[in-house]
């Protein structure tokens, strides 16, 4: 009787051990926990423009793609680097104009958020179209 007394004892000690290592017992704050309330940030897959580079003055569609960890419904911020490109549009679509010159660089940024400040930025890229000095293709001459 003596040993079956010590016997379960020691499992009842054992099994409390578990238990207490596996989050079911206190801590060491005194069995407070702190659960994590922090809001998950949107996850964009992809941004991409439809053609590039640009011809001074083009346009071009602008879509990304983008979800939420928790389904929360997402909206959509688009600007640019550069004023002299202009953009319209919101939600996952937006038509980027070119300026009427060549050699234009701009950085399109669109920022997603959800819920209580969860956000994301993606930056992509654009440009326009070098300037290409002409080429003579062929050349005729007739006596005078």
């Amino acid at each position: 009787m003596y040993r079956s007394r010590h016997l379960f004892a020691g499992c009842l000690i054992a099994s409390l051990c578990v238990l207490g290592s596996f989050g079911c017992g206190p801590d060491e704050s005194g069995g407070q926990r702190n659960v994590d309330t922090t809001p998950a940030d949107p996850n964009i897959e992809e941004l991409e423009a439809e053609s590039q580079p640009l011809q001074p003055g083009g346009k071009t569609s602008l879509t990304v793609t983008a979800n939420h960890p928790d389904g929360e419904s997402l909206s959509y911020e688009w600007s640019l680097s550069d004023s002299i490109w202009s953009i319209e549009g919101n939600g996952t679509t937006a038509t980027l104009t070119a300026p009427n010159g060549y050699g234009a660089d701009v950085t399109v940024s669109v920022l997603v958020s959800a819920g209580e400040g969860a956000s994301v930025r993606r930056e992509l890229a654009v440009s326009t179209v070098d300037n290409q000095l002409p080429q003579v293709t062929s050349l005729s001459a007739s006596p005078n």
